[in-house]
């Protein structure tokens, strides 16, 4: 499943509410006029709703990046958020991990791996280290 399935669409009831959309090879990602996010495609490339609950995004999505398998939120309040393939490294976990504690500015990616600049110009990355 690539998220070509209208029905899911549909079924997120999202008219009217997108700002803009986001998409990797597997899914994608419709950032709100809210500041929250849907998606839909491959449950387990980014396409989980349930997995983007679990962030308590709380409205605070600025902008999304997205790898092949994955996507990785910075909010509002410099934070990062990401979710989609665990096998490829990008877990919340592992960004937690880095210390960003709200000093993300941007988000780029490759195919698998993300890196985010931080306010005082360091870059952290995670995500596959080997590809």
């Amino acid at each position: 499943q690539y998220g070509g399935d209208q029905t899911q669409v549909n079924a997120l009831n999202l008219t009217g509410l997108v700002k803009t959309i986001y998409g990797n090879a597997w899914s994608f990602a419709a950032l709100l006029n809210n500041g929250n996010v849907k998606v839909w495609g491959n449950q387990t490339a980014g396409g989980n709703q349930t997995q983007v609950d679990a962030l308590n995004l709380n409205g605070q999505v600025k902008s999304i990046t997205s790898t092949i398998f994955a996507h990785a939120a910075l909010l509002n309040d410099g934070n990062v958020k990401t979710w989609g393939r665990a096998a490829s490294g990008i877990t919340q976990t592992a960004v937690d991990a880095l210390g960003i504690n709200g000093k993300a500015v941007k988000i780029v990616a490759t195919e698998n791996t993300f890196a985010v600049l931080m306010n005082d110009g360091n870059v952290k990355v995670w995500g596959t280290a080997n590809t």
